[in-house]
């Protein structure tokens, strides 16, 4: 019965979080045109999903259910937060106001001040020198969306991007075995079955897409990167 209720658990976590992931692909398809006004909504977004998991997380620790739920909620709500503070410390790069002019060329990429009649090369406002759109090359911002798009045009890091990917397989990976694991080494009386119906399975297809999701980049990467070895050979 338990294994059963894991099983609609899962599946309907699995939903949840694909509908998100989802949603959140579809508004990371396109450059973006404001830096501060997305640096601003980044740091809400953060604020508001550690906030809900603060809450869920308070609920299971005054239900006194200091399992593996509780430990993965409170490491998220940690990681949200930490996230905000040092989204609100960055400062924007160099990269990122390229990003917002190739978006939009009537408003300067630093300060969104408008370009219109402005015949010299650098922004009024700030003095920003605006880059010529003939000869850049811009990274999409849809790079790890391979359903969209399979082949890769342009990395601008392509070994950095390759370590990211190899680093993101290797600790989802760490994670599937310690996940079911948990509960069996925090219970010793319990049984593999019973410790796999206690983890409700939801956090491990998460886990296992996540896995497949980079691994998935990991090989499109690899592709361009032996594209891009032909081509200056």
């Amino acid at each position: 019965m338990d294994f059963r209720f894991s099983i609609i658990f899962a599946l309907i976590f699995a939903l949840i979080f694909a509908i998100f992931f989802i949603r959140a692909a579809k508004k990371q398809t396109k450059l973006i045109r404001d830096v501060e006004a997305a640096k601003a909504k980044r740091i809400r977004t953060y604020l508001v999903t550690g906030s809900i998991n603060l809450i869920v997380t308070t609920l299971f620790f005054y239900a006194d259910q200091l399992s593996f739920p509780f430990y993965i909620f409170a490491a998220i709500t940690a990681s949200q937060f930490i996230a905000a503070f040092c989204e609100y410390v960055k400062q924007p790069t160099h990269k990122q106001f390229l990003h917002a002019y190739a978006a939009d060329s009537s408003k300067c990429g630093r300060c969104n001040y408008s370009l219109a009649h402005i015949t010299t090369q650098a922004c009024p406002e700030c003095g920003w020198q605006l880059p010529n759109l003939t000869n850049l090359k811009i990274q999409s911002p849809a790079i790890l969306f391979w359903w969209k798009q399979w082949r890769i045009d342009y990395l601008e890091s392509p070994r950095k991007t390759t370590y990211q990917m190899l680093w993101l397989v290797s600790i989802f990976s760490l994670l599937l075995p310690a996940s079911f694991l948990f509960y069996y080494l925090y219970f010793p009386e319990m049984t593999i079955e019973r410790a796999l119906a206690r983890t409700f399975l939801g956090p491990q297809v998460i886990i296992l897409f996540m896995i497949l999701h980079f691994t998935i980049n990991l090989i499109r990467v690899i592709q361009y990167r032996c594209r891009k070895e032909q081509q200056e050979a």
